[in-house]
């Protein structure tokens, strides 16, 4: 699993033959709503634009890979955005999906002293 300190800008654009299918990790999958994830089936070349705390575009490309599960969640004031990738079952990487629990969302305002 990657994760991203940034939201994802949903206007990214997917190079491949297939569209991403709208899934709900909670409610109903209402595209751009925060419960929603993109689920990619088959091998894709996929590059997806981000945007930084200042609203700003950058891209992140990636290499070929194989069935990916793409979705943000906020974290605090901020957003980040979690890709898993080689999960073939949509099933199961939704399950991975809605138990997984940032890092970066761990240790916000935790202090380690």
């Amino acid at each position: 699993m990657d994760e991203f300190a940034a939201g994802l800008d949903l206007t990214f654009a997917k190079i491949g033959r297939e569209r991403p299918e709208w899934i709900s990790l909670g409610g109903s999958a209402v595209a751009g709503s925060q419960d929603t994830a993109l689920w990619f089936p088959r091998p894709h070349l996929l590059s997806f634009w981000l945007l930084d705390a200042d609203g700003k575009r950058y891209t992140r490309q990636e290499r070929t890979s194989g069935p990916t599960l793409l979705w943000s969640r906020p974290v605090g004031s901020a957003e980040v955005t979690l890709r898993l990738e080689g999960v073939a079952s949509k099933g199961r990487a939704v399950e991975i999906a809605k138990s997984a629990t940032s890092p970066v969302a761990k240790h916000s305002g935790a202090s380690s002293d």
